[in-house]
C-alpha cells in the first residue's frame, strides 16, 4: 500500500497533523520509536490549551487516542532510511518493514540532553520529569513557585543563566550547577550578577533520591547539592538526521572542505588518508580554537590508524560514529581502538548531538566540532 502521508514522529506536531490529514480522506500512518518525552513525562504542564495541567504522558494518550479516532494508523519502529522524491518515498525501518508514501512529514522534533551521572546520561532518565525535575520554562514554570531551584546547566554557562531568568518570576531562589562549560559570556554575566545567581561547578557522581524525586546531587569533589527543586538547561537542536540523510542522497558537494559557522563551529572535511588529515590539522591550527571535538567515521580499507596518529596532534576529543550502512563502513568500535578515550555514537546525530554536549561553548570561531567522513 501507498499512504498519502507518511509521519515520522508522534508527539503533538506529528499527531496534529495526523488528525487534520485523516479527517480530509488522506490515508496517514505515524511511525514512532518512543523516545519523546511526552510519554515519560508525569509532570504537569500548563501552556497546552486544552489541558489544564495535566501531565505530559496524559496529554500524548489522549491526542494519540483522537488522531486513531480519525483513522491515522499508528506503528511503533525506528526509521532508518527515506529514500526517493514525491510522490514516490520509501520509509524503511530498522526491523526491515517498509512502506511507500506519496509524501512524508518529518515531525521528529528536538534533542532533550539530561545530566550526566559519572559520564553517563542514563543514571539520570529514572528521575527525568518524574518528581521534582523540569525542562521546560514555558511549560513548566508554576510548578516552581515559591520553590529554591538548581538550575542543572548541561550545555554553556551563558545558556544555564539565560534560562534562569524567566524561572525568577516564580522560584524563591535560584542557584547554578554548571556541569559542562563554565565561561559566561559578559551580557550574562552582568544579568548573573544583577540577580545575584550563585554558581556552583562540579560534576555529578551520582544521585540520592527515591520514586522519582531527587532529594541530593552529589559532586565528584563530595558536596551534596540539595533544592525542592531541578531545572535541566540544555542545548535543543532539531533532530535532523533523516532530512540530512535524504538531502545528502540528492546533493552535489563540489568541494571537501566546509565551515558552518556556529556556537561551536562546525568543519566538514572528507579527508581519507593520512596526507589528507595532515591537512585538515594544518588547516585547524590556522584557525587556533579554544577547543576541537573530533567526529571520525571511515572506511575499513582505509588506514584508520594511520589518520588518527596524524590526529592525536589536536588534543582533540574524539567521537568515533559510522555514517553509512555500505559493508565497507568500519564500526565506531573498530575506529574507536585507535583512539584514547573516544566516545562511541551508533548514528551520526547521535554523535552531532554528544559533540554539542561536551564541546565547551564558545564565542565564534574559537571552538570548533570536525567531522572526518
Amino acid at each position: 500500500m501507498t499512504y498519502d502521508v507518511v509521519i515520522i514522529g508522534a508527539g503533538p506536531a506529528g499527531l496534529s497533523a495526523a488528525l487534520h490529514l485523516a479527517f480530509h480522506q488522506r490515508s496517514v500512518l505515524v511511525v514512532d520509536r518512543r523516545t519523546g518525552p511526552l510519554p515519560f513525562t508525569l509532570t504537569p504542564l500548563y501552556n497546552v490549551p486544552g489541558f489544564d495541567h495535566e501531565r505530559g504522558v496524559d496529554i500524548i494518550k489522549r491526542m494519540e487516542k483522537q488522531a486513531l479516532g480519525a483513522g491515522a494508523k499508528l506503528e511503533r519502529g525506528n526509521v532508518k532510511s527515506i529514500s526517493g522524491t514525491a510522490p514516490e518515498f520509501s520509509i524503511t525501518l530498522e526491523t526491515g518493514t517498509q512502506h511507500q508514501a506519496k509524501t512524508v512529514l518529518l515531525a521528529t522534533g528536538v534533542v532533550r540532553y539530561h545530566p550526566l551521572v559519572g559520564g553517563q546520561y542514563e543514571p539520570f532518565l529514572k528521575y527525568a520529569a518524574k518528581g521534582n525535575t523540569y525542562y521546560c520554562a514555558d511549560c513548566e514554570s508554576p510548578e516552581l513557585l515559591g520553590k529554591h531551584i538548581v538550575v542543572i546547566g548541561v550545555g554553556g554557562a551563558s545558556s544555564a543563566v539565560a534560562e534562569s531568568l524567566p524561572l525568577l518570576e516564580f522560584a524563591a531562589s535560584i542557584r547554578l550547577l554548571l556541569t559542562s562549560g563554565t565561561e559566561i559570556k559578559p551580557e550574562y554575566e552582568v544579568k548573573r550578577a544583577q540577580h545575584n545567581l550563585e554558581i556552583i561547578n562540579g560534576s555529578i557522581s551520582s544521585i540520592e533520591g527515591s520514586r522519582g524525586s531527587i532529594s541530593a546531587l552529589v559532586l565528584e569533589n563530595g558536596t551534596r547539592v540539595t533544592a525542592d527543586g531541578y531545572y535541566v538547561s540544555s542545548p535543543k537542536f532539531p533532530r535532523v538526521e533523516l532530512a540530512i540523510q535524504l538531502g545528502l542522497e540528492q546533493a552535489h558537494w563540489p568541494g571537501r572542505l566546509e565551515l558552518i559557522p556556529g556556537e561551536p563551529d562546525i568543519l566538514l572535511d572528507a579527508a581519507h588518508n593520512p596526507e589528507g588529515a595532515q591537512a585538515l590539522v594544518n588547516f585547524v591550527k590556522l584557525l587556533q580554537p579554544q577547543a576541537v571535538t573530533l567526529i571520525v567515521a571511515g572506511m575499513k580499507d582505509k588506514d584508520l590508524g594511520g589518520v588518527a596518529q596524524v590526529f592525536s596532534s589536536l588534543n582533540a576529543q574524539v567521537i568515533t560514529t559510522r555514517p553509512s550502512l555500505s559493508p565497507r563502513a568500519a564500526l565506531p568500535e573498530e575506529i574507536a581502538e585507535h583512539y584514547p578515550n573516544a566516545r562511541v555514537a551508533a548514528t551520526v546525530g547521535r554523535a552531532l548531538e554528544l559533540a554539542h554536549q561536551i564541546t565547551p561553548e564558545a564565542r565564534h570561531g574559537e571552538a570548533l566540532g570536525l567531522r572526518l567522513m
